[in-house]
């Protein structure tokens, strides 16, 4: 049976901004797909509403320590 490598340099409750789309959230959730990379979700304040979006891991870049305007 194969084995999988379920890792992932995210660190939740960080900072992380998309280079495809600049979506600036903090990392809540980590998701591994087999055979597919590893996704992170963000999740940021937009009108005092809370916005999640799903990107993947190799695409999001570490922005800063949390400061979305709530804690996790």
């Amino acid at each position: 049976m194969p084995t999988f490598n379920y890792e992932s340099t995210i660190e939740l409750g960080l900072r992380y901004r998309d280079s495809d789309t600049a979506f600036t959230g903090v990392a809540d959730q980590v998701l591994f797909r087999r055979n597919a990379c590893p996704m992170v979700r963000l999740t940021t304040l937009v009108n005092s509403v809370p916005s999640q979006q799903w990107f993947d891991e190799p695409n999001v870049t570490l922005v800063g320590d949390v400061g979305a305007g709530f804690s996790l």
